[in-house]
């Protein structure tokens, strides 16, 4: 059985992230904060993966999983912001 490639698109999926890339979270009844994404980094023994983000304001960095960014499962709205 052929295996059907995917095409991982912005038009299909979310916003596709790269090293850089900054972008506004906005959680239910608290202030927005900045953040800039990082890249990935593995978590010890058990092969997972974490996203790095970096608070911009703070300067601190973050792991997050990916339902950190599912709006229905944390309600928290992100916004790509965009250079023009």
């Amino acid at each position: 059985m052929e295996r059907e490639k995917i095409s991982i698109t912005e038009e299909v999926y979310a916003p596709v992230l790269k090293t850089g890339d900054r972008f506004i979270a906005q959680p239910k009844n608290r202030p927005a904060q900045e953040y800039e994404f990082v890249g990935y980094a593995p978590f010890d023994g058990c092969g997972c993966q974490y996203i790095i983000i970096k608070n911009v304001e703070t300067g601190d960095y973050a792991g997050v999983e990916r339902l950190w960014f599912n709006e229905e499962y944390c309600g928290r709205k992100i916004t790509l912001l965009k250079e023009e």
